[in-house]
């Protein structure tokens, strides 16, 4: 991004296109006025309680280092008060939210996705989405949402008491043919809960101490017989790093690098797994995620199951030649370690930030009779009086009388409740002096999420070519989005009644 002043003028290099940002006090003489974003179009939210925690330090390391190769300037906050309407944030909160108070507690994701609705509230948004946070760390709602979605897991039961599992086994939904069963912590990580039961004669007396260890429900997954998972991490359903985690010991509950020794194996199937990993991006609605796959062993006749997916992920580098097939967790002390998986995750981190703009749409919003309150100042306009014969177009455009205007109810609540999906500029038929600035100071007053992407036009008739331009990828966009305009298409609102603008709804289906 490059930019000259020139007076009256800006000269802007976005993304090899030149443009010029024209903003003349006298509006006669120029063709069009507008500005190009001013204000962030992205930000970064190191959230304070949570950002000094090595993992998530790294995160946002990670995130910097994205958007310098992207050529993006990332307003950067640590609360969520100072987001800008209508930019998009990025974020990276694990269970260390609040100081570490929740983990391993039930509603620490819960926690985090509530904390991040404050982004929406303000015209902003953050991304990955934060519904998404509220299956971290909870393997008991991922065993809901993967119920309900079809997801193929592991059967499972979960039970909090040890009278809970006397009925299951008494109404016969556990059987013997079920064991053996793996008990798990439904809300720990790195394997912390795990424990066998091999039959149900044993159960009883097995799960009524974890019971007591624990002091959280139970969740009994029956025992899927594997010497490998696959550790696949995704980005809007499509794959951009994994391998397979091997077993040190066949018989091992675990397949973590850390606690059970695995070493790991980064020829993939890529190819092969890729649409069932689409199939459950989209099924779940988590579509940025690490998700753990396995393929029971050929006797059992299933075909692959998901243990978890997780909204917060690490990314484990590929080891050089000489490390492979011994275990990971000797090559995690080395610096080569720490160097690949630096860049690991700006890799990863540029593709999130990528999709989350490719995937946004352009709402090209008007802004008189569509988000303001206009028929009031046009009325006042109104020659001889209202109902009129016509207006004095340089009265009711007038900087004194645009700031008269109030929002329409509920225009601003209704654009920031789009900004995570569509980016919203503002395409309006003001022509004349000093209208520019009174636009833009109106918008930013009222807090309309991107006030910066302002383009004033002298007739509604003039806002095609803009149209038309940003329809085909330009105005310095580099991606082909969807657009959509938001405009009232009417005219002659100083008339007792307001007529249809056939001239501009003819020439936008041309």
């Amino acid at each position: 991004f490059h930019q000259e002043e020139h007076g009256l003028w800006t000269e802007q290099r976005i993304l090899g296109r030149r443009l010029i940002a024209v903003q003349d006090s006298d509006f006669e003489k120029a063709e069009y006025s507008a500005s190009f974003a001013p204000l962030p179009a992205v930000g970064l939210y190191a959230e304070a309680s949570s950002a000094g925690d090595p993992y998530n330090a790294e995160w946002l390391r990670a995130y910097a280092a994205a958007f310098e190769r992207m050529g993006l300037q990332p307003h950067v906050i640590s609360s969520s008060q100072e987001a800008v309407p209508g930019a998009l944030y990025f974020w990276r909160i694990n269970q260390m939210f609040g100081g570490g108070q929740l983990a391993g507690a039930p509603g620490v994701g819960l926690a985090v996705a509530e904390h991040l609705l404050a982004f929406a509230a303000l015209g902003a948004a953050a991304w990955p989405r934060p519904e998404t946070m509220q299956f971290y760390q909870d393997k008991i709602a991922l065993r809901d949402l993967f119920s309900r979605s079809g997801v193929p897991t592991p059967k499972s039961w979960v039970v909090a008491t040890s009278a809970e599992l006397a009925e299951i086994l008494r109404r016969g939904d556990l059987t013997d043919a079920d064991f053996p069963l793996v008990l798990k912590h439904p809300y720990a990580a790195s394997s912390r809960g795990m424990q066998s039961c091999a039959s149900a004669a044993e159960a009883p007396a097995v799960v009524a101490k974890w019971l007591e260890e624990h002091r959280v429900p139970c969740l009994l997954q029956k025992r899927v017989r594997i010497a490998k998972d696959l550790r696949i991490t995704y980005v809007g359903g499509e794959i951009v790093h994994g391998y397979w985690r091997v077993k040190a010991d066949a018989q091992s509950l675990s397949t973590g690098t850390s606690a059970a020794g695995s070493h790991l194996d980064f020829q993939i199937p890529r190819e092969e797994i890729a649409p069932f990993v689409r199939s459950f991006a989209a099924a779940t609605g988590i579509d940025v995620g690490g998700m753990d796959i396995a393929f029971p062993e050929a006797e059992s006749g299933e075909g692959p199951v998901v243990f978890e997916v997780s909204p917060i992920f690490d990314l484990n580098p590929e080891p050089p030649v000489e490390w492979r097939g011994r275990p990971y967790k000797e090559y995690k002390d080395t610096a080569d370690y720490k160097a690949r998986r630096a860049e690991n995750y700006a890799y990863c981190a540029q593709k999130v930030i990528e999709y989350a703009l490719d995937r946004r749409g352009r709402l090209v919003v008007d802004i008189d009779n569509t988000v303001s309150d206009a028929w009031k100042r046009i009325r006042r306009a109104a020659l001889p009086s209202w109902p009129g014969e016509t207006f004095d177009s340089q009265k009711a455009h007038s900087p004194e009388e645009l700031l008269m205007d109030s929002p329409l109810p509920g225009a601003q609540q209704a654009l920031a409740s789009l900004t995570r999906d569509w980016e919203v500029s503002y395409l309006s038929a003001r022509g004349a002096p000093g209208a520019f600035q009174a636009t833009l100071q109106w918008l930013v007053h009222h807090g309309f999420p991107n006030a910066g992407q302002l383009v004033l036009v002298n007739e509604a008739i003039d806002k095609l070519d803009w149209l038309e331009d940003a329809a085909s990828g330009g105005l310095g966009d580099r991606r082909k989005r969807p657009l959509l305009l938001v405009d009232d298409l009417s005219r002659g609102h100083h008339l007792a009644q307001t007529l249809p603008d056939d001239r501009t709804r003819q020439a936008l289906q041309a």
